[in-house]
């Protein structure tokens, strides 16, 4: 398990590099629908070269390292691993649904990744439809018999009821109506945590929290949203080579200039 306050800190750090990504001047049009991309088709699906990207969002810079390309201005940095699935936004790494192409020579992004991932976080003013909300639902995960991952200091139920009474009152502080799927060391089932979210009838979201179990160097934060339609979630069909392989992408992405 990680450190509870670890894990604010980093929350604290992924706001700020969201702040700084909402400064990039970005394109008029959205990114499903921009007349400028540079588009391909690749195995079915619509690709967006990296060079429009480049155009489109005013990065300064885009440079290529062995199977690294690098998007940069003064602001905002880039990378993404040719052949891979992960990039760095500012340090941060996300996971894209498809991976990272070619085409005659030229490094092309899956329009549904920049579309639903990668515009967004940009951008985050220019979210289309995202609707208002004032009623966020934390779902403390696990409890009760059901204890989740444990170390020396403890039980995940524990921390993740911990971290979300802390984020209740700081949400309250802003004047958002939270609701809790459990407020104390109770079993909850699965079923009952979807009831509970789908009984109410304001404009809300769903955030679940849970500590991951992992290795001792792991830090950070690691955040899953639904996934887009025909998109299959991640964690599906992974294998224990899998792991390795990203280890690999990893050690690229970070310790590249």
């Amino acid at each position: 398990m990680a450190n509870p306050f670890t894990t604010f800190t980093c929350t604290r750090l992924l706001s700020l590099v969201l702040m700084i990504f909402s400064l990039v001047i970005a394109p008029v049009h959205s990114a499903e629908t921009n007349p400028s991309w540079e588009t391909i088709t690749i195995d079915g699906r619509q690709y967006v070269s990296l060079n429009s990207v480049k155009n489109a969002y005013k990065f300064t810079k885009m440079e290529s390292s062995n199977k690294l390309v690098t998007l940069q201005n003064a602001k905002v940095s880039v990378k993404l691993n040719i052949g891979g699935n992960e990039c760095l936004m500012n340090g941060v790494k996300f996971v894209l649904s498809h991976e990272i192409a070619t085409s005659n020579g030229k490094p092309y992004v899956s329009q549904i990744d920049l579309a639903k991932l990668i515009d967004p976080v940009l951008r985050p003013n220019f979210i289309n439809n995202a609707g208002d909300f004032r009623t966020v639902v934390l779902d403390p995960g696990h409890g009760g018999s059901d204890t989740g991952a444990s170390n020396s200091l403890g039980y995940e139920a524990f921390y993740n009821l911990k971290v979300a009474g802390l984020v209740k009152s700081q949400l309250e502080s802003k004047g958002f109506k939270v609701i809790m799927t459990r407020n104390s060391n109770v079993f909850i089932s699965l079923q009952e945590r979807v009831n509970i979210a789908n009984a109410i009838k304001d404009e809300a979201i769903f955030v679940s929290i849970h500590f991951n179990s992992g290795n001792s160097n792991a830090r950070g934060i690691e955040t899953f949203t639904l996934s887009p339609p025909s998109v299959p979630h991640y964690g599906s069909g992974i294998k224990e080579s899998d792991f390795a392989t990203r280890m690999v992408t990893n050690t690229i992405l970070q310790t590249s200039p």
